[in-house]
């Protein structure tokens, strides 16, 4: 039999989640936010300059505090008359302060597939080289959305 006791324990895990949500968005607000925002500049920089393909064709978007993300340009598809939708990265703060990282493929015409990187409880993890790592697993896993390399295997 449950006691008052054991409800008021299970209860206060209601606060232990608040305190949580309340300290990663204040550590997503502080600097966390800075630190993705600037990794994905620093990203975006050096492919525009070093990958011809991605030169003025690639892009850090932040509309949304609660969404920042790095987004390639639509590419024209040969022997067609679309174009292909360029592939997105997002680094997306949920209400509890839970950072979900999302890659979306590229598309034509239908909605591009979705790969979870990551979700990040423990924003202390937020660092530009673990930003670097979820680009770059990002990248690898949509790669094979685009029409670029269809066949390759």
């Amino acid at each position: 039999m449950k006691s008052i006791q054991n409800i008021v324990d299970l209860a206060s895990k209601y606060n232990e989640a608040f305190d949580s949500s309340n300290e990663r968005t204040n550590l997503w607000n502080g600097s966390k936010r800075k630190i993705v925002y600037d990794t994905l500049s620093k990203i975006c920089t050096e492919l525009d300059s070093q990958v011809p393909f991605f030169s003025n064709n690639i892009y850090v978007i932040s509309n949304d505090p609660d969404d920042i993300y790095i987004k390639s340009g639509s590419v024209s598809v040969p022997l067609q008359k679309e174009h292909e939708e360029g592939f997105q990265i997002h680094f997306l703060r949920q209400s509890n302060g839970v950072i979900y990282a999302l890659a979306y493929g590229h598309s034509s015409g239908s909605k591009a597939g979705g790969y979870e990187l990551a979700v990040i409880k423990d924003l202390n993890k937020i660092s530009e080289e673990y930003v670097m790592e979820l680009v770059y697993n990002g990248i690898e896993n949509v790669m094979s959305s685009s029409y670029l390399f269809l066949g390759d295997d």
